[in-house]
């Protein structure tokens, strides 16, 4: 028996409620030839003819014994009378079947549902993040519970701190949780304070004593903070003080009583049983480890609305409340309009109360830190970052910090800190790239972890991707840098290089291949490191001089290239292209002109950046008479290159501005004395005339390869000796130094053997230009940054994402690339899971120009596979290419997707035509449903579309609140109870002995308590016979016949 119900004991008779029978038929069923024959018999007609019958008889006896009175007298023929009456009217009680029933009677209490929301994204906090690790950031779902607990001191309002209470007077609730489906296996209730209204004589909840509102606002909130918070946390991680749920506990008891009480059955049967129960006690747990796993792991409003409605439609549901903040993740519109459907037709009305914060929230992302693989303690390199803003206006300033983590350190520190302004890029993605010089001051060895993060902004919602993903490790060796020196006869350069590397064995390893030296000739070097021809083999690093993977730069001086085998050739170009070794190519008069001309010197040309001339004009101007020198001019791209910098001993990649002072000294300056220099140059920076000291000879140009950089010119602007008006590239003065990179390793060219001079003016500033030169093209492979570009791109993603990427480019001349020029980026996998990738991605996907950015190239892909990729953007008219790497990992939309969904939720609603006439009256919720609606267009307009078509003509206003005004709902739900009745067992009275007779008669007044058990004949037949008996000895006394 439920608490709702009562057991009610009541007096029938049975030949008038049970249907007539006949030999143990009923007598609707006698048919004769398919005709019934007795269904006019009912059971009012069988107690009329009852009733006639026994009145006939009353009467015959009254008439009978009238007569009797003339002879015994008035008095002893009434009294005769009498006694048969009662007879007749005994047997007549008798012939009604007079019973008593048992009959349980169940009140059925209308009943509202709380539907919650327990997905992960509850679990989101709309509070931007802290630099306090102890500050207050609520999840949604803690402010849902806040605003539940009425025992919280500081409530939005009174109407709100009583929610829980105000639905309690009406009726009593049920509580489900759901997420990717609805959660069957668990719920909570609250019953309702009707009594405790009726036990203060009160109709409402404000008309109840203060005290007893205090008294229930303490049991709803230990509710809230012992049950239902530990109910909604689905999916957290769980502590030592999180409670087990009771449908646990419960089944627990459950099976250890079950257990205990095997302990009486047979050995077998006791081994068997425990079995069983371990099984089943095995798939609960491992059910309920599923539901808490997988549940929080989507939102599934539709489908789990839908199955609330058809558990409880039949339970007079009066109202479902939806507690989400309505991302739904999961399902399909047409569930939820089926579970509008079913709530219409049970009279069930859907309130949806929407949480969480609806805002444009901003995000600063570090894309990505440029660093050197590996540099030489006394380097100075640089670290490029790149930061993108998410809904962050152009010309915000954002700081960003360096960390560095020493060879010799635990953590890292911070070692500088820039602030950069965020320029506009695509939509509302702002941009900003800059890098940090970092000076290793205290000359450590060992490997260099770098990070850079972000400075939040105010608001910004998520900090996880502020910090670089990984460091970038930069490897400091003090390693000597092993060179290679080759000259086809000991120039004068060649002179004092040597006299250089030799001296500075503390910083390189030297090797020499002179063609023209004797066997007995003395170089400086071990003789083992005196080579008698080029290196032909390649291979990892040995103890080999004639294997070229043991070097880091070959410096050849005007070498007899044909004295070299193809092979030896092919190698060189292999160890430039492939392991990152670094070639200078110092021209000269005599076998440079064989290089350009001979086609069995392919492979040395492919690595030159510049194309030799070979036309008849060239042999004119080898002939030329070099009385003057001429300085050279400098091109943009020289004031990058750190060799350059003849003032100081420091490596930087940024030259200080005075570093042209030092050229500028040796080309025009009489001494040494620093005094104001006299101007020989035009206001474009070229020569106007011969100078002081410079180089008197340069090697004819034909053309500079297109992903070349040219860094300087030879100065003589005769127009006899600019570049062949045969070439691509006439009229234009003879490159001097010109570099570029082949595949992984960088190839630099001096158009004269003549660098001595700078040592003629001053030996240090020609000891630093060829240390820092070979030290520069010693570093291998830097990063995957190029001096010609810049590639952005971000380093996570999730499946589905559309990846965007944006690509800095500059043509040789270090001039932002032209729009014009096709721009492709190639996407490969670099893991299994990503499976195969569509051709065009390996082929390459065109990229485009961004009209406000000159020199910038954007391309954009869907990847909806999980894996990591590597993206290359070829550098146009240039082998060499960008390179980068993301990450996509598998989608998780409670993680990647938390902004509350106001229109989905909105859409799980009932219209608010469905709500009863006296609910439509209530003026404040009407009030709220306009609020929430404005706040629902709001989000219309920023989700991009038109606001124009969600309008009241035609979007029915729907029972959509904000959490803020959802307290207005108890007042318009309603209140209904019902009874039912179920029959027991019926117990005839009148073959009963005279105890249950007494027991009929008490309850006919009142509770009675039933006998267990009759004792004596039927009072019926006794009072009968007595009757009769007395009847017969009276007559007998009065003679009677």
């Amino acid at each position: 028996m439920t608490p709702d119900s009562r057991i009610a004991t009541e007096h029938i008779f049975r030949r008038w409620t049970d249907p007539p029978e006949l030999f143990g038929r009923p007598v609707s069923e006698l048919r004769l030839a398919e005709v019934p024959l007795f269904d006019w018999v009912t059971p009012g007609v069988l107690v009329t003819f009852g009733a006639v019958l026994a009145l006939a008889a009353i009467f015959l006896v009254l008439r009978w014994y009238r007569r009797e009175g003339q002879t015994v007298g008035q008095k002893w023929a009434l009294f005769l009378a009498a006694l048969r009456i009662l007879t007749i009217l005994v047997l007549l009680f008798v012939w009604l079947l007079p019973a008593i029933r048992e009959v349980e009677i169940r009140e059925r209490h209308s009943r509202i549902v709380l539907l919650f929301d327990v997905s992960e994204s509850m679990h989101t906090s709309d509070s931007p993040p802290s630099e306090d690790p102890d500050a207050d950031r609520p999840t949604r779902q803690d402010l849902l519970l806040r605003w539940l607990d009425p025992g919280k001191e500081t409530p939005s309002s009174h109407a709100a701190a009583d929610f829980l209470a105000r639905i309690l007077v009406k009726n009593p609730v049920t509580i489900y949780r759901f997420g990717s489906r609805l959660d069957t296996t668990a719920q909570l209730t609250l019953p309702t304070l009707r009594e405790r209204l009726s036990q203060a004589q009160a109709e409402r909840w404000e008309d109840l004593p203060a005290e007893v509102q205090q008294e229930i606002r303490g049991q709803l909130s230990a509710f809230v903070q012992h049950q239902l918070k530990p109910f909604l946390t689905l999916g957290c991680s769980p502590s030592i003080a999180t409670p087990i749920p009771a449908a646990v506990v419960e089944m627990l008891r459950e099976k250890a009583e079950a257990l205990a009480s095997l302990d009486d059955a047979e050995p077998e049967t006791r081994q068997r049983r425990r079995m069983e129960l371990l099984r089943e006690l095995e798939q609960t747990l491992a059910d309920y480890r599923q539901t808490e796993t997988t549940l929080p792991q989507r939102t599934n409003a539709g489908a789990a609305l839908l199955d609330v409605i058809r558990r409880e439609g039949n339970n007079l549901v009066k109202g479902v409340i939806v507690f989400s903040d309505g991302r739904f993740n999961a399902g399909s519109s047409q569930e939820v309009a089926q579970a509008l459907a079913e709530a219409k037709k049970f009279g069930i009305p859907v309130f949806a109360v929407a949480l969480g914060q609806h805002q444009e929230t901003s995000n600063l992302r570090l894309v990505d830190l440029i660093g050197p693989a590996r540099v030489q303690p006394e380097d100075e390199f640089p670290l490029r970052f790149v930061v993108e803003g998410e809904n962050i206006p152009p010309g915000t300033p954002v700081q960003v910090t360096l960390l560095a983590q020493k060879p010799d350190q635990e953590r890292p520190e911070v070692v500088d800190k820039k602030e950069v302004r965020l320029q506009s890029a695509a939509g509302r993605v702002t941009l900003a790239s800059e890098q940090f010089v970092y000076r290793n001051a205290e000359r450590l060895k060992g490997t260099f972890r770098f990070w850079a993060r972000v400075q939040p902004i105010p608001g910004e919602r998520a900090h996880a991707d502020n910090l670089s993903e990984k460091p970038v490790q930069v490897q400091v060796e003090d390693r000597k840098l092993n060179v290679l020196l080759c000259a086809s006869s000991p120039l004068r350069e060649y002179h004092f290089l040597r006299t250089l590397l030799v001296r500075e064995q503390e910083k390189f390893d030297l090797s020499i291949y002179l063609q023209s030296a004797a066997r007995e000739s003395v170089q400086d070097v071990d003789p083992r490191r005196l080579l008698t021809a080029f290196p032909d083999a390649l291979r990892d690093r040995d103890e080999d001089p004639y294997n070229l993977g043991n070097y880091d730069v070959v410096i050849a001086l005007d070498l007899d290239w044909r004295r070299v085998p193809a092979a030896a050739q092919e190698n060189l170009r292999r160890w430039v292209t492939e392991f990152a070794g670094g070639f200078i190519y110092v021209a000269g008069p005599i076998h440079t002109f064989h290089l350009a001309r001979d086609k069995e010197l392919e492979a040395v040309r492919f690595l030159l950046p510049v194309v030799l001339d070979n036309t008849r004009l060239s042999v004119q101007m080898l002939d030329r008479v070099a009385r003057e020198p001429w300085a050279v001019n400098w091109e943009p791209a020289a004031a990058q290159m750190p060799f350059f910098n003849l003032i100081d001993d420091q490596e930087s990649s940024q030259l200080p501005d005075t570093w042209r002072e030092a050229w500028e000294q040796f080309f025009w300056q009489e001494t040494e004395d620093p005094k104001p220099l006299e101007r020989r140059r035009s206001a474009q920076g070229r020569a106007l005339e011969p100078a002081r000291r410079g180089f008197y000879a340069f090697t004819p140009v034909l053309e500079v390869k297109g992903a070349a950089s040219v860094l300087a010119r030879y100065g003589d602007p005769d127009p006899r000796y600019l570049t062949s008006s045969d070439g691509p590239q006439p009229g234009q003065l003879q490159p001097f130094f010109v570099t570029h990179r082949v595949g992984k390793g960088p190839v630099f060219f001096i158009g004269s053997p003549e660098i001595w001079r700078l040592r003629s003016f001053k030996e240090r500033y020609y000891e630093r230009f060829w240390t820092k030169l070979i030290r520069y093209m010693g570093k291998g492979d830097p990063s995957r940054g190029s001096r010609r570009g810049l590639l952005v791109v971000g380093t996570r993603y999730t499946e589905g994402d559309v990846v965007e990427v944006e690509a800095q480019l500059y043509d040789q001349e270090m001039r932002p690339l032209s729009g014009n020029v096709a721009v492709v980026m190639q996407i490969k996998p670099l893991t299994s899971e990503s499976g195969e990738v569509p051709a065009e991605w390996l082929r390459g996907l065109p990229m485009r120009a961004d009209p406000g950015r000159p020199g910038w190239f954007i391309g954009r892909v869907q990847v909806l596979r999980a894996g990591r990729y590597r993206v290359q953007v070829p550098i146009p008219a240039s082998i060499e290419a960008l390179e980068g790497e993301f990450f996509v990992r598998r989608t998780d939309p409670e993680r990647d997707f938390t902004r509350p969904d106001y229109i989905a939720l909105q859409r799980l609603a009932s219209e608010a035509t469905e709500l009863s006439e006296s609910a439509r009256r209530h003026a404040t919720l009407f009030a709220a449903l306009e609020n929430a609606e404005r706040t629902l267009r709001k989000q219309f307009q920023e989700s991009g579309e038109d606001s124009a078509q969600w309008t009241p003509d035609n979007e029915a206003r729907r029972l959509f609140l904000l959490l803020q005004d959802a307290h207005t709902v108890p007042d318009v739900l309603e209140s209904l109870t019902t009874e039912s009745r179920a029959v027991g067992r019926v117990q005839d009275i009148w073959d009963k002995g005279f105890d249950y007779l007494w027991f009929y008669l008490q309850s006919l007044w009142g509770p009675a308590e039933q006998p267990k058990e009759t004792h004596g004949p039927p009072w019926a037949l006794i009072i009968v016979v007595t009757l009769l008996s007395a009847e017969w000895l009276t007559r007998k006394l009065l003679r009677l016949a």
